[in-house]
């Protein structure tokens, strides 16, 4: 297989940035889309917020929504979806104000509000936007508006990655019958309320240095390459031709990436990174979140192999 440079890959995907940022505009940190409440937020166009127990109106096609801290600059929710954005503003409204706790499907986030509004009494808005690019880029854009905010607020949106109110235990998904309830004593592990620092768009994406992080050399993925990894918590990436494909994480990262090793191209490489810290699931999906929307941020494109199955062409 011809192998390219690695300048030259740096020069093409540098070139495929520009065409493709004239197509899919990221917007920059410093902009005068800044404001996490503007209509113009992040260069989409939002519609006003609307409380949930309004009628809706928002479009028919896919998009993105944001959930609002009524009458508070702080958002509690992100998300997209690849349907009907009114229905799933609606199906998420439904759940939410429901007398007993939603179970965690059809939407993840709804037992999560529900558990703050009833224990805080917290009111809620949901602002929409539609966004008809591929699904990829449309789950890139949900991590990089996540990203945006974490940068700003100095922690993610209050309802992502599975967080609730530390008063609750979360619901299973409706098969098993299985509704969260209140606690008498408030969980005592402090990272459950806490988030990851928000990562730096530092460097380039193939360097040991990006976004901060402190990674590993890039070793082919195969199993006699997994000895030196360790079975501590942390996060991974893989790369073709030096250049990085796809970002995840892990609470044991040789097991996890001893799952890939026979899965992908024989030349594809792994680098991973460290971080004991995180022991807890949303700490890491956080950093998770963050690599991903900086790769989206550089490139103006999705990891060639993120948010799709293995066997589906780039």
């Amino acid at each position: 297989m011809l192998r390219i440079p690695e300048v030259v890959c740096g020069i093409l995907f540098r070139a495929r940035a520009i065409i493709d940022l004239k197509m899919h505009p990221v917007v920059k940190e410093k902009t005068d889309a800044d404001d996490i409440l503007s209509s113009s937020w992040c260069g989409l166009d939002w519609t006003p917020f609307i409380p949930f127990n309004y009628d809706q109106s928002h479009s028919s096609g896919p998009g993105l929504y944001r959930v609002r801290v009524s009458g508070k600059s702080e958002l509690a929710y992100i998300g997209q979806t690849g349907r009907n954005l009114k229905e799933r503003v609606m199906e998420l409204i439904r759940n939410t104000l429901a007398d007993k706790m939603p179970f965690n499907d059809p939407h993840t986030a709804a037992p999560r509000l529900w558990s703050y509004m009833q224990e805080t009494g917290m009111q809620f808005e949901v602002s929409t936007a539609s966004y008809t690019s591929t699904k990829q880029q449309r789950m890139c854009m949900e991590s990089y508006l996540i990203w945006f905010y974490r940068k700003q607020k100095g922690e993610s949106p209050l309802c992502n990655f599975g967080r609730l109110h530390p008063n609750y235990l979360p619901s299973r998904n409706r098969s098993t019958g299985i509704r969260g309830k209140r606690v008498n004593q408030p969980f005592t592990d402090s990272n459950l309320s806490l988030s990851a620092s928000a990562l730096e768009l530092v460097s380039e994406p193939p360097n040991a240095d990006w976004m901060g992080v402190n990674w590993s050399k890039p070793a082919p993925l195969q199993r006699e390459f997994l000895k030196p990894v360790p079975d501590s918590p942390g996060v991974y990436r893989l790369l073709e031709t030096k250049f990085p494909i796809y970002y995840g994480e892990a609470s044991k990262l040789k097991l996890r990436l001893k799952s890939h090793s026979g899965k992908w191209n024989p030349l594809t490489h792994f680098s991973y990174a460290s971080f004991d810290e995180y022991k807890t699931k949303h700490l890491r999906l956080e950093v998770e979140n963050d690599l991903i929307a900086g790769h989206f941020s550089f490139c103006a494109e999705s990891p060639a192999h993120q948010f799709k199955p293995l066997n589906q062409s780039k």
